[in-house]
Parts: structure tokens; C-alpha cells; sequence
């Protein structure tokens, strides 16, 4: 009923209010969840970005738009959407797993605290790849607390065995948020401080 994540994001910088940056971590939370309920059907998503999010009537996201099945043909090469791919995936998403999700899924958390920026802002796509191979990571989002840009740091490892499935992130995420009165979760200000 919202339409795409990265086209609500991009609606809304120039009105940037508290409910809105409390909506983010919702929204970032959100999205871990869904990836950890595909994680445990052995669903790779190979295509996580904020446009391939859609939000309900709720404004909860749903995950959408997934890459191509590696069991089928392709004619020609397969179109990689470089930005949003982990450094393992840069050729081909044949082997795509869970973790590189998890690189997707921390570049999703980058797209939605920057209110809909292309990641590797100055970076020319075919340079990617280099960056992180030097070890770059993008600087954290200005709508961002520390405690959230430290779980998208944890997705960004360079190798796959440093970083922690969708299981985990939930946990993370979900220790920086408190049940309310009527079961929805709300971020816990008092712990940043």
C-alpha cells in the first residue's frame, strides 16, 4: 500500500522528524526479519536493496524483487547490481548464500539511514569491488546511532566466514529494542548514552 522503500525514503528528506528516525530502525529491523525467516527456509534473496523492499499498510517492509534462480539459463551475462553485491558475488551470484545477503543486508541499513542515497557515494560501480578489497567501508549515515552502524560494519567483513547469519543480527537488533505495551518494539534511547 506505501510502495517501494527507496522511493518513501527519498519522499521524506526534506521532512526529517523523530517518528520518522525512529521509523528507520523499524524499518531496518524489519527487514533483518524477513531476511531471517527466508535465511531459515534456505532462501537466497541475491538481489537485497531498498528498492526490492515494499512497505504495507503498516509501513513494514516486505523483501521483493529476488535474483535469478542460479538452476536456470541465462542468455548473455548476468546484470550485477555491483553497490549493493558482496565482494564474493562480483562475477556471478551462482554461489550466493546467506552471508552474502547479510552484505546486502548492511548496505539496505546504509540506504535507509542515508533516506535513499546509491551507496559508495563517488565510487564508480567497476571500483568497487577495489574498495573493499582495500578494506573500505562507507562512513555511517548522518540519521544513524553508533550501535546500528556497528551491526552494518559487522555484515561489511570482506570475507564471509567473519560475518554472522540473519540468526544473529536479529539478536542484535533485537537486544536495542523493548516491547511496548501493545507488543510493537520501540528503540531503546536510554542505552545509547
Amino acid at each position: 500500500e506505501n510502495g517501494v522503500l527507496k522511493d518513501f525514503l527519498q519522499g521524506r528528506r526534506s521532512n526529517v522528524t523523530v517518528d520518522l528516525e525512529e521509523r528507520l530502525f523499524r524499518m531496518c529491523y524489519g527487514v533483518c526479519l524477513g531476511m531471517d525467516y527466508l535465511a531459515s527456509q534456505k532462501v537466497v534473496h541475491r538481489r537485497l536493496a531498498a528498492r526490492n523492499i515494499l512497505l504495507d499498510h503498516l509501513y513494514e517492509p516486505k523483501i521483493a524483487g529476488f535474483g535469478p534462480d542460479p538452476g536456470t539459463e541465462q542468455d548473455g551475462d548476468e546484470r550485477l547490481p555491483l553497490k549493493w553485491m558482496a565482494p564474493e558475488c562480483q562475477k556471478s551470484t551462482k554461489d550466493a548464500d546467506e552471508l552474502s545477503d547479510v552484505f546486502s543486508f548492511g548496505v539496505v541499513m546504509w540506504e535507509i539511514f542515508t533516506l535513499g542515497e546509491t551507496p559508495y557515494p563517488g565510487v564508480q560501480s567497476r571500483d568497487v569491488l577495489k574498495k573493499q578489497k582495500q578494506g573500505y567501508k562507507m562512513k555511517k549515515p548522518e540519521y544513524c546511532d553508533d550501535e546500528f552502524y556497528k551491526i552494518m560494519l559487522k555484515c561489511w567483513h570482506y570475507d564471509p566466514r567473519n560475518r554472522c547469519g540473519f540468526a544473529q543480527l536479529k539478536k542484535d537488533l533485537d537486544s536495542l529494542f523493548q516491547t511496548g505495551p501493545s507488543d510493537d518494539y520501540y528503540y531503546r534511547t536510554n542505552d545509547l548514552e
